[in-house]
């Protein structure tokens, strides 16, 4: 029996919540190394799980990637109702004695919702640290802190949360999206500070946790312009940043995912886009809005992830999925997330508590 190819390395999305017949050929034909949801693609518990178990079919892995953004607050698309609505970090960390507690509670509930619906990674943690001025558009509330030891501390415990639960975690965005002013989605943001100062800030929580050497850590670049580094090319589509930085000062050796290939900040056809990030040394891209049809043929066009790369994003999953400790039952799980909810803010609770409670469905 000849042994199945790597697949392409791309992950992409979806254009609804059903697999229609004309995605499932394109997946098959384009052959991703996974797929990532959005509010979009997502309704209720049942549905999800439909969905995500003929995804299992349709890439025909034994560990498939099925990747969702479930950070809390404004990032979580598994939505509230029916699934509570989880806090924003920023929340959390206006209590810094029960910080690392309710990040740790954090991540695990949260990534034990999504492993009930056949989830097998989460985009989080967020370990970028929040700058005077950046850009609350992207950033605000969705940060750990303003400080290097708070985003290290709750970071870790919120990668522990989720690697508990059962999935992988992928923090982001490599080397530091912190400092941004503007929405990387319509524009390039350029961060002007100098290598030593994001050396001995920026770049600490990153340190911290690719320090631990984990398969089921991955990481994810940002769409953010270095010209102290590489006044040429962004950080996702930057030889000089990945290898000098990622790979070499931040120490990160796993799976590196792009950020969206088409968001505003990147320039050039989607074929190109594709091309630079790979070449510049991401494992992976994303291609988030689900028009298959459209860019099927650019996605066609992707190399497959070289084998000793597939196999460590392989080992993650499977180790992921391995070494889960067991779903707390409803009970528990509500406990843990009314402590969570208290930690999190008085105000939150008082704004419609019903949030908070969680569906016998789910």
């Amino acid at each position: 029996m000849t042994e199945r190819l790597p697949p392409r390395a791309v992950i992409i999305g979806l254009a609804g919540d059903v697999l229609l017949a004309d995605e499932a050929r394109l997946i098959k034909k384009i052959d991703p190394a996974g797929i990532i949801l959005f509010r979009r693609n997502i309704r209720h518990p049942d549905q999800i799980r439909r969905l995500t178990d003929d995804l299992r079919t349709v890439l025909g892995h034994e560990h498939p990637a099925i990747l969702v953004d479930q950070e809390g607050g404004r990032v979580r698309r598994l939505a509230a109702p029916p699934w509570p609505a989880f806090p924003a970090a920023g929340h959390l960390a206006r209590h810094p004695s029960g910080l690392a507690n309710a990040a740790h509670s954090q991540g695990r509930l949260m990534a034990q919702a999504l492993r009930d619906c056949g989830i097998t990674v989460n985009c989080a943690p967020m370990l970028d640290i929040r700058a005077t001025g950046s850009n609350d558009a992207v950033l605000g509330d969705r940060c750990f802190g303003d400080q290097a030891d708070p985003v290290i501390i709750a970071g870790a415990a919120n990668m522990q949360g989720i690697h508990q639960a059962g999935l992988v975690a992928v923090m982001k965005h490599l080397p530091g999206h912190g400092r941004a002013m503007v929405d990387s989605h319509y524009d390039m943001p350029v961060i002007e500070t100098d290598l030593h100062d994001l050396h001995h800030h920026d770049f600490k929580p990153f340190q911290h946790l690719a320090a631990l050497r984990d398969d089921r850590l991955w990481g994810m670049t940002a769409h953010i312009l270095l010209p102290t580094i590489d006044p040429d090319f962004p950080a996702t589509q930057s030889r000089l940043v990945i290898d000098r930085v990622i790979r070499g000062m931040i120490g990160f050796e796993g799976i590196l995912l792009s950020d969206d290939i088409e968001m505003g900040a990147l320039r050039g056809t989607m074929a190109a886009r594709v091309e630079q990030s790979l070449a510049a040394g991401c494992d992976v891209v994303l291609h988030c809005s689900g028009k298959l049809k459209v860019f099927a043929k650019d996605l066609q066009m992707a190399p497959r992830l070289a084998p000793s790369r597939w196999d460590l994003m392989r080992q993650g999953l499977m180790a992921a999925s391995q070494q889960a400790l067991p779903l707390w039952d409803a009970v528990e799980y509500q406990q843990k997330l009314d402590d969570l909810m208290v930690v999190a803010s008085d105000r939150l609770q008082a704004q419609d508590p019903t949030l908070f409670k969680i569906s016998s469905s789910s």
